[in-house]
């Protein structure tokens, strides 16, 4: 059922806000650490979410059935919010002499970029909340 140029589905942002657990959770599966079973299916399972998650924004923006902002204003700087977060967790428990040194560059150069693009979603999400309800 198309509605109405820029009226979204009503399960966009809740499925959108999803990449919030998702995404961290993928990298840090997938980055290389002890290589255990259970941490790297965890990680595939969670990037099969957020791969599911970002196709269906993907389909829900082309159909005109959402605002494209949902996509680079919501979608985009969660993903790169928890690609930073997890990373950062990463060089946080890094098993390596040395790595209090790169946790508190990574807590400098990192997270602040990450807590920006945390809070343009959700300045974009009120915005875009604030106008389909208007």
């Amino acid at each position: 059922m198309a509605g109405k140029p820029g009226q979204r589905p009503k399960w966009l942002p809740g499925l959108v806000w999803l990449l919030v657990l998702a995404v961290p959770v993928a990298t840090w599966g997938l980055l290389p650490a002890d290589g255990s079973l259970p941490r790297i299916l965890l990680g595939i399972a969670c990037a099969a979410v957020a791969l599911a998650v970002l196709v269906a924004t993907i389909s829900a923006i082309s159909k005109d059935r959402a605002d494209r902002r949902w996509g680079w204003g919501v979608a985009l700087p969660l993903v790169i919010a928890g690609v930073l977060a997890a990373v950062t967790y990463w060089i946080f428990t890094a098993p390596a002499i040395g790595a209090n040194i790169g946790a508190g560059l990574a807590m400098f150069f990192l997270l602040p970029p990450a807590a920006a693009a945390f809070i343009v979603a959700l300045c974009y999400t009120v915005t875009l909340e604030a106008k389909n309800s208007a």
